[in-house]
């Protein structure tokens, strides 16, 4: 036994797979200024990492899913 304790990696490895506004925008095919508009109706909840705001990817997919039109729409 080494005796030294291993650092979780849950916080590196999930920084890389966050979002900017910019991949925001073009996963949507919106603006930055949308983005900014769906954050400020509350549609997506950014994580703040000092004053930049990032996305989880499957928030962006949940933002989809909910604006997904049905059959007949």
């Amino acid at each position: 036994m080494s005796g030294h304790l291993q650092t979780p990696q849950y916080g590196a490895d999930r920084l890389v797979d966050l979002l900017t506004i910019a991949d925001v925008a073009r996963t949507l095919g919106i603006s930055r200024g949308s983005v900014y508009g769906l954050m400020r109706t509350g549609e997506l909840f950014p994580i703040r990492v000092g004053q930049r705001a990032r996305f989880e990817p499957a928030d962006v997919r949940a933002y989809l899913e909910r604006h997904r039109e049905g059959p007949g729409s």
